[in-house]
């Protein structure tokens, strides 16, 4: 299954008048293609990928950089799209700081089978319990952002896209 095909035309003409967009998901859950499709099929429409600024910026602060660019972004109008695992740390912040929330959140969700054959594929020489460790954090931090915003009365549309192969 090409994650590609999961932006469908309704869902491209939902996204049409959002300002903000956020895709959250498991490491190798198909995030990067489903945002740069979606990107595309709204004119090309700006997109911040959180891995680019790990590789910029490195761990302590990439999110700093990020947020940063988030707010450049909003503050101008100009409608983006952010993309990665990221994204779930930078939820919570706005969500803890009481900012703006994302118009959207669309978050990809797959078994670990499909997880574990794109590491073999792709970087087989990752720590697959690392992995699957690192993707139970990231449960924790959606959950408590989820958590936050519901103490806060807010609400926050989630579309959950499962992009499981197996």
């Amino acid at each position: 299954m090409d994650p590609k095909s999961l932006v469908t035309p309704r869902i491209v003409e939902y996204c049409k008048p959002l300002q903000l967009i956020f895709i959250t998901g498991y490491t190798k859950s198909g995030k990067v293609t489903i945002a740069r499709e979606l990107s595309k099929q709204l004119e090309n429409r700006t997109l911040l990928i959180s891995d680019s600024y790990i590789e910029n910026y490195g761990h302590e602060e990439a999110l700093n950089f990020l947020e940063r660019d988030l707010n450049e972004h909003h503050y101008s109008s100009e409608p983006i799209i952010i993309e990665g695992i990221l994204a779930f740390r930078l939820l919570r912040r706005m969500a803890r700081n009481g900012y703006y929330l994302p118009d959207m959140v669309i978050k990809t969700e797959c078994n670990e089978e499909t997880i574990k054959y794109f590491y073999l594929k792709e970087e087989p020489y990752k720590n697959l319990n690392s992995v699957f460790g690192f993707n139970r954090g990231l449960d924790k931090v959606w959950h408590e952002t989820l958590n936050i915003i519901k103490q806060q009365n807010k609400k926050l549309p989630i579309l959950t896209l499962n992009t499981s192969i197996y």
